[in-house]
């Protein structure tokens, strides 16, 4: 029997860039439980984000199919592109809102500090997504930690809806995250 909070595909897109394969998951906002964090996010100043999504395949990772498709031949970079895009969509990627917020931060260099305060999600598929994109490239990606970013802030004005990338649970981890409520 299917979780009522349990929420799927028909909701929300999946979204793949054939460019840096990267892949994200659209959340409708509806679903999510901005209410309960609002306030500390004013008192931290973070703002709420326009858009929101689940991120499959981040940069991180992108970056490095990126690399070692563009030494192939053009028809065979296609070829494993689609074979990526082919991978996501085969997959129904329901998830569950969990009742767990977090406060994380993280330097960019001396000029950016970031802060977000996410959401946890239940994402089932993504672990079998991981090992099955693993077989296919023949890589030992980590499988990132579901959630979704509510609000955040930079110190730079023109990333200050950006999000902090969490590649992995040990670095979700890392970044010392504070627990809200």
């Amino acid at each position: 029997m299917k979780n009522p909070d349990q929420h799927n595909l028909n909701l929300n897109k999946l979204e793949f860039s054939p460019e840096t394969s990267t892949i994200i998951l659209d959340i409708v906002p509806l679903a999510l439980d901005i209410e309960k964090v609002k306030e500390v996010a004013e008192e931290n100043g973070l703002n709420l984000k326009e858009e929101f999504h689940s991120t499959i395949i981040g940069r991180q990772v992108s970056n490095i199919i990126t690399a070692r498709v563009e030494a192939l031949p053009h028809l065979e970079q296609l070829e494993i592109r689609a074979s990526v895009k082919n991978l996501a969509k085969k997959f129904h990627w329901n998830y569950s809102l969990q009742q767990n917020f977090f406060y994380i931060s993280n330097e960019y260099g001396r000029n950016e500090k970031r802060q977000s305060i996410v959401q946890m999600i239940d994402f089932p598929d993504i672990v079998e997504f991981y090992v099955e994109l693993n077989d296919l490239l023949n890589t030992k990606f980590a499988t990132p930690l579901p959630h979704v970013t509510l609000y955040t802030t930079s110190t730079r004005e023109d990333n200050k809806l950006r999000g902090i990338a969490i590649d992995s649970v040990e670095h979700f981890w890392l970044l010392n995250p504070i627990k809200i409520g």
